[in-house]
């Protein structure tokens, strides 16, 4: 692995992950990995200097773990190893992950049948560039262009995270608001959960698959459960929740809407009110809240 040290080469290839394979995509930056950042067109997004953007694995291992550049927003990480049309093909599920290195060892692991995407961070969805991209801490968060970019309607998206997502608000927080954004442009948002080991040790994708190989984690892809109320955007608040009360029309495509949920799996695990119990009695939970949404006035 040319320009690299080894402390770097052994961290990739620990996760998994062949530099040689995208060469000249990582390299020492003195005692830390530099990673370059590239548009799906594999051309370098540029920071607000003019300058190649580049995020910086810092060693030793802190926190925190990541460095963008200052006052140049966040970028997604499009992987060189990404099939041509992936991006923009909404039948290929879309899956987003914390961490630049994570999404290569998916793709070395994994190559066909899901296009993986990396977030700098779990809230790095948004960032304060304007209309004209050009950062600024005064001004409010937005999508980032990039991501908005990405054809979602229809699409099946998966929020891949750390294990350790069930024990932390802010990433599971996180993982609920992409949940929302996804779902109020037409997607159909998933979260797919990794297990910890038996040890208690957390596991991130690349771990994972270091651990158990790709078709365990295929397998938990392709089970991923549905992210909030599997609902269109329109008929909840906000924040994803179930409205306090519905329009006749909104009533018509509500009824609608339930009648094509016909998975019960699906149901059971669309609802952050997790009630205990069979699929039966779950079931007839979720509906009775549904219903008793319903009979509130109309607005």
């Amino acid at each position: 692995m040319p320009n690299l040290r080894e402390e770097h080469s052994e961290y990739l290839k620990k996760r998994g992950v062949d530099a040689e394979l995208i060469k000249g995509k990582y390299f020492s930056d003195g005692f830390h990995l530099g990673i370059c950042f590239l548009d799906p067109e594999g051309k370098p997004y540029m920071d607000s200097k003019g300058d190649e953007y580049i995020v910086r694995r810092l060693f030793p291992t802190g926190k925190p773990k990541f460095k963008a550049p200052k006052g140049s927003g966040s970028r997604p990480y499009f992987s060189p190893l990404m099939p041509d049309g992936y991006l923009e093909d909404v039948n290929i599920p879309l899956v987003l992950i914390e961490g630049p290195v994570k999404v290569d060892s998916c793709y070395e692991h994994i190559p066909t049948g899901f296009c993986f995407v990396g977030l700098t961070g779990t809230w790095n969805t948004k960032d304060r560039r304007d209309e004209n991209g050009k950062w600024n801490p005064d001004n409010d968060t937005r999508l980032l262009p990039e991501l908005k970019a990405i054809p979602m309607r229809g699409r099946k998206v998966i929020i891949l995270f750390d294990s350790d997502i069930e024990d932390n608000i802010s990433v599971d927080d996180a993982a609920t608001d992409i949940g929302n954004w996804t779902r109020k442009r037409g997607a159909r948002p998933h979260r797919c959960i990794l297990p910890s080991e038996p040890n208690g040790s957390k596991n991130g994708a690349d771990g994972f698959l270091a651990r158990h190989g790709s078709q365990a984690l295929e397998d938990l892809l392709e089970a991923a459960d549905v992210e909030g109320w599997p609902l269109p955007s329109s008929l909840l608040q906000h924040d994803g929740e179930l409205k306090r009360s519905y329009t006749p029309a909104e009533r018509k495509r509500l009824v609608k809407a339930l009648a094509e949920v016909s998975d019960v799996q699906t149901v059971c695990t669309s609802s952050p009110h997790t009630v205990q119990g069979s699929h039966k009695s779950y079931l007839g939970s979720y509906l009775s809240i549904v219903l008793r949404n319903l009979s509130f006035k109309t607005l």
